[in-house]
């Protein structure tokens, strides 16, 4: 069964389930590009070492589908570094001539 927030209740606390406080729960940002969509999580890991080999097993990372979407990522960050870069040292540059 899924964690549901209370109706009614804007507080983040009340999306917790009971037993958890707010510093303990695993966050979760879930993003939507129409045709699909990508969920970023984090936190502690509480699967046991076994559980975690037999889905790395049964999904593995590298597979013909992912591959694109991974170098579509890498390409994406690198352009990112490259455009901060680039503006970091032009601003350098301008601010020392």
């Amino acid at each position: 069964m899924q964690d549901q927030p209370l109706s009614g209740s804007s507080s983040p606390a009340a999306s917790i389930p009971a037993g958890r406080t707010a510093e303990s729960a695993p966050g979760e940002i879930r993003l939507s590009f129409g045709l699909f969509y990508i969920v970023l999580k984090w936190g502690q890991e509480r699967r046991s070492g076994e559980r975690i080999d037999q889905d790395r097993r049964n999904f593995p990372v590298l597979t013909a589908t992912n591959v694109p979407v991974l170098i579509g990522i890498w390409a994406a960050l690198f352009m990112l570094l490259y455009m901060v870069l680039q503006l970091g040292l032009r601003s350098m540059v301008y601010l020392f001539s």
